[in-house]
């Protein structure tokens, strides 16, 4: 397979490793951290204790998260005709596809607290984005729990946690964290949880960048054979079908073949290394797609997300259903670091508001989950939503603003300036109106 990043593969490294700061003096290095960075930077120091103490998690799966950034379920293995990902596909042919996944907020860096934390970002004060709350003195990265007990954990590469003296907080979280961060450069026989973080359909490459960029950055990556024709692309009753919305659909899913290619590559490494059989992996999105009426909206096109988990044949049994299969299981973000616990015999703690649905101490399944809309960066909002299977239910406490306000980001997209031309020119129909009027309901 052709590699499409560097940064996803890396040689062995030796099993022994110096770690040394030789451009920083001793006062230097301590005026760096606050006086928590250091707690846990000692706490770090002694690790090797506790990894000799927690000897039986060598016996614990490996747990791979493969995230990816603003997608919908808009791949083949969902039913999706126009979209081109044979990797994705394959692998949710052995593994287990979660049909009701939703994330808690329509926009990265509150869903990101809530994961790391399993708790919900509306509790911890980090809804808002951008925000530097502190958490509260004994709240970790579930990551953290997982170190403590002789895992050794790996970042590639984005955090974004939304919180204060977020430095200290990926220090006590990760053992490698950054673009080189990778499940090889444990022990050998340590198990391992390493998050792998795909950028390639972020909001900036599916619909902001200029065109000249997209190309020069992502399309460049795609044979003309693979680029998708905006002429098939089918287009939602809520848009317009014009030019530009065309072409956007059509950029987006060139994104996500990418994106694609960069989930198979990591299979790969996984493969080679002799660790698939050893192995839990999940692959998912943040949230819902970075275009209009999908990102910072509490609609499905915001919070349903893809989500399937491989299990090897010796931890089946962990497993809600055969491979190959889907569940109808209502799952949340805020479960996600409670189930990670679980699977690997972590005790989970009091705090967490998640349920675990996967492992020995997965819970029966919740009725319903939950989302939220409050401020991204400089538009204002309060929205709350609520669903089960069958109704999505959205209470808007500010009726009077817009699903799509001004903002300067967003309206940096061809296609939503087009929108916000036809809606002053009164050519959008009642369907489209439901994103792009000036009010809304207050309850939807």
């Amino acid at each position: 397979m052709v590699l499409h990043q560097r940064w996803l593969r890396i040689p062995p490294v030796p099993n022994t490793i110096k770690i040394g700061f030789p451009d920083l003096s001793a006062k230097r290095f301590t005026m760096l951290f606050s006086d928590r960075a250091r707690v846990s930077f000692l706490l770090l120091l002694l690790h090797p204790i506790s990894v000799v103490a927690a000897a039986p998690a060598a016996n614990r799966p490996n747990i791979l998260w493969i995230s990816v950034e603003d997608m919908s379920a808009d791949i083949g293995c969902y039913g999706d005709r126009y979209a081109d990902t044979p990797n994705v596909d394959r692998f949710a042919r052995t593994s287990v596809r979660y049909t009701h996944a939703f994330a808690t907020a329509p926009v990265c860096s509150p869903v990101r607290s809530c994961l790391i934390t399993g708790v919900y970002a509306t509790s911890l004060g980090t809804q808002r984005l951008r925000s530097e709350f502190a958490l509260p003195a004994d709240y970790r990265g579930f990551p953290e729990l997982l170190r403590r007990a002789g895992y050794f954990t790996t970042n590639n590469v984005k955090t974004d946690y939304n919180i204060r003296d977020e430095a200290s907080f990926v220090l006590a979280t990760w053992d490698r964290n950054g673009t080189n961060a990778h499940w090889r450069q444990r022990r050998p026989g340590q198990p391992f949880f390493s998050v792998f973080n795909l950028m390639v359909t972020h909001q900036s490459r599916t619909s902001v960048w200029p065109e000249e960029q997209f190309e020069r950055e992502v399309a460049v990556k795609l044979p003309d054979e693979r680029r998708h024709d905006p002429s098939l692309a089918c287009i939602p009753p809520y848009f317009p079908d014009i030019p530009s919305v065309r072409k956007t659909f059509a950029r987006y899913y060139d994104c996500i073949s990418v994106m694609d290619d960069q989930v198979g590559d990591i299979l790969d490494q996984l493969r080679e290394d002799g660790l698939s059989e050893n192995t839990i992996v999940f692959f998912f999105s943040d949230h819902g797609r970075g275009l209009p009426r999908g990102k910072r909206v509490l609609h499905d096109t915001g919070l349903h997300v893809p989500m399937v988990v491989y299990f090897p044949k010796r931890y089946r049994k962990l497993a809600p259903s055969d491979p190959g299969t889907t569940t109808n299981r209502l799952v949340s973000f805020v479960d996600f670091g409670p189930s990670v616990l679980s699977l690997a015999g972590v005790e989970i703690p009091s705090h967490m508001q998640g349920r675990p649905f996967l492992g020995k101490k997965s819970t029966p399944p919740r009725s319903y989950v939950y989302g939220a809309r409050d401020r991204v960066d400089e538009v204002f909002d309060v929205a709350r939503s609520v669903r089960n299977h069958r109704f999505l239910y959205i209470r808007n406490y500010m009726p009077h603003l817009s699903w799509m306000p001004p903002e300067r980001y967003s309206d940096s997209s061809i296609m939503r300036q087009d929108l916000r031309r036809m809606l002053s020119e009164g050519s959008l129909n009642k369907t489209q109106m439901t994103y792009a009027a000036p009010r809304r309901s207050r309850e939807e």
